[in-house]
Formats: structure tokens, C-alpha cells, sequence
């Protein structure tokens, strides 16, 4: 989320983070959280928020709590089930 996006949406940065680049570096962030909507699916999810000109991505916290997965060949969001430890009843 950048700057522009927080302003108009409301949402405040909460504390701060660091992050691995895919190059590797390491850069501090700051993260808050944000109400949101996904594929009908409405929940809180946390947002890291990003300098001007960076892509606003979709990542895999929020992705794993709605319960949506990548299909890589219909490039589509689709639902999954939930995983959990122990035994079925």
C-alpha cells in the first residue's frame, strides 16, 4: 500500500518491520492493518506499506486467511480448503 492508497483508504501504519528484498537487502517497513474485500470474502488483513512507484501486491497472509489460491494457468484467484493439524472426526 503506498502513501496514497493509506491516505484515502484511512488506514495508519501500527509498528515497524524488516523485509528481505528478492535482491536479497534488507529494507524496514511499516505495516498496519486494513479491512478489505477479496474474491467476496470480507476480513482484516495486515498491509505493509511501500514507496511511491513500488507494486501493491497481494501476499500470502492474506491470500492463506480468505482461503484463495494462485492458479498459474487460468491466472485466477481459486478457492482452497483450510489445513490444520490432528484427525478427522
Amino acid at each position: 500500500m503506498n502513501s496514497e492508497s493509506d491516505n484515502r483508504l484511512g488506514v495508519a501504519p501500527r509498528r515497524r518491520i524488516q523485509s528481505e528484498l528478492a535482491d536479497g537487502s534488507i529494507v524496514d517497513d511499516a505495516i498496519g492493518e486494513a479491512r478489505i474485500r477479496l474474491e467476496g470474502i470480507e476480513m482484516t488483513t495486515i498491509v505493509v506499506f511501500v514507496s511511491e512507484g513500488a507494486p501493491t501486491l497481494l501476499g500470502a497472509y492474506t491470500l492463506e486467511g480468505a482461503l484463495l489460491v494462485v492458479d498459474p494457468v487460468r491466472q485466477r484467484l481459486a478457492p482452497t480448503h483450510a489445513l490444520r493439524m490432528g484427525r478427522a472426526k
